[in-house]
């Protein structure tokens, strides 16, 4: 039996610095809705390019500008919160989908974890990524 997504409420629900907290990756803020550090992705593979990866907090993008990492996903600088996570653990953008929903519970209870992890505290499911 297949699992219903919302991937538009996951989307506009969960935000990139959040996930990135999650796995604990530092980056730094550099404008008011602009953040940028090393590429936490395991498709980077350039040592000249430390701080090529950016998030755009306003619009809930994120982007890496490395020609090796860019290269690595087929030409695609950048992606969403879904496509984030699906480069970061290796799966489908659905799989992605489902993890953050299992993480932050039912699509409708995303905001909460939300809170819960903007405030240092962990989800539903005991932890909020990996």
């Amino acid at each position: 039996m297949s699992r219903w997504v919302d991937f538009r409420a996951i989307k506009q629900s969960i935000s990139i610095e959040q996930v990135l907290a999650g796995y604990r990756w530092p980056l730094q803020r550099v404008r008011r809705n602009y953040l940028r550090g090393r590429c936490p992705l395991p498709t980077h593979r350039s040592a000249r390019s430390q701080q090529s990866f950016g998030v755009d907090t306003a619009k809930n993008v994120w982007a890496c500008h490395s020609s090796t990492c860019c290269q690595a996903r087929g030409g695609r600088v950048g992606g969403n919160v879904l496509d984030l996570v699906a480069y970061l653990e290796g799966c489908s953008i659905r799989e992605a989908a489902l993890r953050l929903q299992v993480r932050c519970g039912s699509a409708a209870a995303i905001p909460i974890c939300n809170q819960l992890v903007s405030k240092g505290r962990e989800g539903s499911s005991g932890e909020f990524l990996r």
